[in-house]
C-alpha cells in the first residue's frame, strides 16, 4: 500500500513540475507586410486551444527562429538567429550573433539556417538560458559550418535580461542544414544536443548539465549526409 501511494504522489509532483515549464508555449511569427508596420503575431497553446496576439516588433525572422515563454505562454525572449530580444527590444548585449559574411549579408531579415537556432533552459540555473547557433558562410552553399552558443540571463537588467556571454564556438566543421535539435537526458534533468556533419555519417553530441557543457563526442552511424 505504502509503495502504491509513493508512486501516486511522485506521478503528481512530475506533473506539477511538467507544467510549470512549459518554455514552448508561446511561438513569435514574422511581420506581416500587409498589414501596419512592424506588426507581427504571437502563436499560443492554451489548456482550450490556440490565441493569436499582436505583437509590435522590427526583429523579421527569416528560416532560423526560437523562443522562449513562461508558464503561463507569456514570451520571455526570442531570437532569428542574428539578434536576441525580450519582449520590448534588443536585449543588452544581444545583437551580432553568428558573426561572419552570413550575419554580414542576410540578418536585415534574419538567419537563414533553418532551424538553426535552439534555446535550452540551463540545468541548476533556473535564471539562466542557452542558446545555441548555427553559423554560416557564403562559400558553402548557406550550409552552417560552426556551432555557437550564448548564455543569457534573465535576472539582468532589472529582469529583461543580458548576455552573459555570446558566439562562444563550441564545434566547426560543416554541419547539416537544419540539423540542430535536443533531447532531454535520460536523467530528467540534463540535455543532450545534437547536430550531424555534412559529407559524412557523424553525428556530433553535446551534454548540457549544471557543470556546463561538455563535448563533442562523436558517433559514426547511418548513411552518409
Amino acid at each position: 500500500m505504502k509503495s502504491f501511494q509513493f508512486i501516486i504522489f511522485i506521478l503528481i509532483i512530475n506533473s506539477i513540475v511538467s507544467k510549470a515549464q512549459n518554455y514552448d508555449l508561446c511561438w513569435p511569427l514574422g511581420i506581416n507586410w500587409t498589414s501596419q508596420p512592424n506588426q507581427a503575431n504571437n502563436l499560443v497553446f492554451t489548456s482550450t486551444g490556440i490565441r493569436i496576439d499582436t505583437a509590435i516588433r522590427e526583429i523579421k525572422f527569416n528560416a532560423a527562429c526560437a523562443s522562449i515563454s513562461d508558464s503561463l505562454g507569456n514570451m520571455v525572449f526570442y531570437t532569428n538567429g542574428c539578434v536576441v530580444a525580450n519582449t520590448r527590444d534588443t536585449m543588452v548585449n544581444g545583437d551580432d550573433l553568428n558573426p561572419g559574411s552570413c550575419q554580414q549579408s542576410v540578418c536585415g531579415v534574419g538567419n537563414s539556417i533553418t532551424e538553426g537556432s535552439l534555446i535550452l533552459p540551463f540545468p541548476g540555473h533556473p535564471e539562466k538560458f542557452l542558446l545555441f547557433n548555427e553559423a554560416c558562410n557564403y562559400t558553402t552553399n548557406y550550409s552552417p559550418v560552426s556551432l555557437l552558443v550564448n548564455e543569457i540571463d534573465i535576472s539582468l537588467d532589472s529582469g529583461r535580461g543580458d548576455l552573459s556571454y555570446k558566439n562562444s564556438l563550441i564545434n566547426q566543421d560543416t554541419l547539416c542544414d537544419g540539423s540542430l535539435t535536443a533531447v532531454k537526458h535520460a536523467n530528467g534533468i540534463d540535455w543532450w544536443v545534437l547536430v550531424h556533419e555534412k559529407y559524412n555519417n557523424s553525428f556530433v553530441r553535446f551534454l548540457v548539465s549544471s557543470f556546463g557543457i561538455s563535448g563533442p563526442y562523436f558517433q559514426n552511424i547511418g548513411q552518409n549526409y
